[in-house]
């Protein structure tokens, strides 16, 4: 009889939560199991630095590359991964600030959000409509009086399919390996918007129940995923959507119990990773793109790009990863308390900012950006992304070389690596749909940059790094979240809901990966 693995009981310190796992699991994967929120950008496969723990009593074997093993006890101090944990007796473990941050800024956006709802604010009286952008990273929520369109609560939480990869294919691959994959991530991005729901009724005494009318946005896998649609097609070229249309469907029939008498409605996709959160961007940038040659990029995990000239609409999508919103790189984290999110150089000197102006602990995406544009004006990092070395702030662990900000936020030559690449494919696409409508990218009117990290971004980093074309700085728009807005715009009326049908069957999506040159233009962006 085959002996049944050892179970023990884990406490978390940090978050004075307590869960039993058995010795056959990792600590990231019992964590999940029971709902405690730690942070796996990887997904849990062990190749970035978000989900680190310190054992603070007990005993713990580490699993290491090549199937080798350590012991760890509280004895060793060290931080280490808890997709690499598992148990050899009770544990009582730290969780490090960097894999606590789950809550996240929200609906940050450029626009004038509420000038533009109500310019098309058509739907009569009512009581209360939830719009949702969800995003492969974060969820953001805003709560609208469906009786004069007034935004009166917003709020932005991490999606929980993080814990099950930072990007769409580990979570495809996920649902498709694993029996129940794809009702698991279904029923916690449910459970999630059920939470960010009854949090902003909170925030106005009002209950869930009072909510009427919900209006989804969110890419083609998010949407798919949502719905219980099958992915696996999603996962291999073609790369071909169940669907692309709208859907309508009752909340209850959705599973999101809190509110039972609404009805839900999920904006239209584009193609296979080209989602209904673009075509909310695109419907809230509309006033800011409908003359000349311009061009949308929505900046995020998946990064869409369209091209509009000539009243057409080129639509497509890059696979940039999450390293640079900070995931699956080593110092990486969430835009939270302890984030560097500004580097620069002064004199010389190279000079950071951290939010909440505390001890650092590790790199948001804003800072990313900045770090490898200052450690490349200070001559540390040269043109093809390789750290030097006899540089201060220069040394070498484990065969790796890296860069240190502060006491444990060191970016690595991998690091260094993995934006390098995500670089390099969103500029390939803006090249490709250049070439393609036969334009040069002087011709460019204007340069809409969306998404929540374009918030924050520093445009002349992003020049300066090749990640955008060398244009004025006054042709470029940073609007934030206008999926967040545009997704609103479609909760209050039926008008722009029509709309935005029209919209995604405007954009011709293209498939980069059949366009001769593609790989040819990836490569040679890759340089700084």
């Amino acid at each position: 009889m085959k002996k049944q693995p050892s179970r023990h009981m884990v406490r978390f310190a940090t978050l004075e939560q307590e869960i039993g796992m058995s010795e056959d699991e990792t600590l990231l994967q019992s964590a999940r199991r029971n709902g405690v929120r730690i942070a796996g950008a990887c997904g849990g496969r062990g190749i970035c630095g978000s989900c680190l723990v310190r054992v603070i009593s007990g005993r713990a074997d580490i699993m290491g590359a090549e199937g080798t093993h350590q012991e760890l006890s509280e004895n060793d101090n060290a931080w280490v991964r808890a997709c690499r944990v598992r148990p050899q007796s009770d544990l009582v473990v730290e969780v490090s600030l960097r894999a606590l941050a789950a809550v996240v800024r929200s609906d940050v956006s450029g626009l004038d959000d509420d000038r533009i709802v109500r310019d098309v604010f058509v739907t009569g009286p009512g009581t209360l409509g939830l719009s949702i952008d969800l995003g492969t990273t974060n969820i953001a929520g805003s709560l609208t009086n469906l009786g004069n369109g007034e935004r009166l609560a917003s709020l932005g939480v991490e999606n929980p399919q993080s814990a099950y990869g930072a990007d769409l294919i580990s979570r495809i691959n996920h649902a498709i390996r694993t029996s129940d994959g794809g009702s698991i991530l279904k029923r916690i991005v449910v459970q999630a918007i059920g939470t960010l729901a009854s949090l902003l009724c909170e925030e106005i005494s009002a209950a869930s129940a009072d909510i009427s009318s919900i209006t989804i946005c969110g890419n083609t896998a998010m949407h798919h995923l949502l719905l219980g649609l099958p992915v696996s097609q999603l996962g291999r070229a073609p790369f071909v959507p169940a669907t692309c249309s709208a859907i309508d469907i009752k909340a209850a029939d959705l599973g999101l119990d809190v509110m039972p008498g609404a009805f839900v409605r999920l904006l239209p996709t584009i193609g296979g990773f080209v989602g209904g959160d673009h075509v909310a961007a695109l419907l809230a940038t509309e006033h800011l793109w409908n003359t000349g040659a311009c061009m949308v990029i929505d900046i995020g995990t998946n990064t869409e790009i369209s091209l509009i000239h000539n009243g057409s609409i080129s639509t497509a999508s890059t696979a940039s990863g999450p390293a640079l919103e900070g995931g699956n790189i080593s110092c990486g984290m969430r835009a939270a308390e302890g984030a560097i999110e500004k580097v620069w150089l002064r004199e010389g000197e190279i000079i950071t900012r951290v939010i909440g102006s505390g001890r650092p602990v590790g790199l948001c995406g804003s800072g990313v950006l900045d770090a490898l544009n200052t450690l490349r004006q200070a001559g540390i990092i040269n043109h093809r992304g390789y750290i030097l070395p006899d540089n201060p702030g220069v040394s070498e662990r484990g065969g790796i070389r890296g860069y240190s900000f502060a006491p444990d936020v060191t970016i690595t030559q991998k690091d260094v690596r993995a934006v390098m690449l995500a670089k390099a494919a969103i500029r390939a696409g803006q090249d490709m749909l250049l070439a393609e409508a036969g334009l040069e990218e002087q011709m460019l009117e204007r340069v809409v940059i969306a998404g929540a990290f374009g918030a924050y971004i520093d445009v002349s980093s992003g020049i300066d790094i090749g990640l955008f074309p060398a244009l004025p700085l006054e042709r470029f728009s940073q609007v934030g979240n206008a999926a967040g807005v545009g997704v609103r715009m479609a909760l209050v009326s039926a008008a722009v809901r029509e709309r935005a049908a029209v919209l995604a069957t405007r954009c011709r999506h293209v498939e980069l990966n059949n366009v001769p040159g593609f790989q040819k233009a990836f490569i040679s962006r890759l340089g700084i």
